[in-house]
């Protein structure tokens, strides 16, 4: 039973890894620089003036999950058309190692080569379903792809996600007014976690300016949409932090 434990979470490691390489990979071929990879408690980073590559352990529990963040060089529809392949490219990945592992198996017959086929696999499919499933604050990569496709609204919203995470990631100055503006599309959006999203970040973006008046305004609304969200997404995304 330990064994089998201990086979699921290096598995799970590797299949993480994996799917973030995948991300990582496809920003890189576009141009996009690299900034960051976690996968489980590990974290590697280029900082910021010096483009030092470090390594790290993740202290946010929440990220041990997976993540990979490139630097965009592109605004507007080519930048969201970047980001679309880069979505898809974590779970295609995946879904590549998770079939040649399964084949591997098929020859070796060794348990620890199943569990990676199988979270890879699981990895892969779950996250390129076109069905409105989240993996906490954001849809999963397959549906975010359909979203980006489909235009509209949806493209706004999805656009907005990404330019305020980018924000956020990279601590770059922007005006409240400026940051308002780019949010307008989550705050008039009918999902209620990406509002959610969007006045967190404006009203932790007045507190950090010192802007009363704004963060007066914004911690009402945050409150309100507070109300609207599960636990769980209030604890991502603590009004206090």
């Amino acid at each position: 039973m330990t064994r089998l434990l201990v086979f699921i979470i290096i598995g799970f490691l590797f299949s993480s890894l994996v799917h973030e390489l995948g991300h990582l990979i496809m920003g890189l071929f576009r141009g996009w620089t690299f900034n960051s990879i976690i996968f489980g408690p590990f974290r590697i980073e280029a900082e910021q003036h010096t483009r030092k590559i470090r390594v790290m352990f993740e202290k946010d529990i929440k990220l041990w999950g997976g993540l990979a963040s490139t630097i965009p060089n592109k605004d507007g529809q080519q930048g969201m058309k970047d980001f679309g392949h880069i979505l898809l490219a974590g779970p295609w990945l995946s879904v590549i190692f998770g079939v040649v592992f399964l084949v591997l198996y098929i020859e070796f017959d060794f348990l620890l080569i199943l569990a990676i086929a199988g979270e890879s696999l699981g990895m892969g499919i779950v996250s390129l379903l076109p069905f409105p499933m989240r993996t906490g604050l954001v849809f999963t990569d397959g549906y975010r792809y359909l979203r980006i496709k489909k235009g509209g609204k949806s493209l706004l919203e999805e656009e907005a996600v990404f330019v305020l995470s980018t924000l956020e990631v990279f601590n770059k100055k922007v005006t409240f007014s400026e940051a308002e503006n780019l949010a307008r599309p989550l705050i008039e959006s009918e999902d209620k976690i990406y509002k959610y999203y969007a006045l967190h970040y404006l009203y932790h973006l007045a507190r950090k300016l010192g802007s009363e008046d704004h963060m007066d305004r914004m911690s009402t609304m945050l409150v309100e949409a507070s109300q609207h969200v599960s636990k769980n997404i209030r604890a991502i995304l603590p009004i206090d932090e």
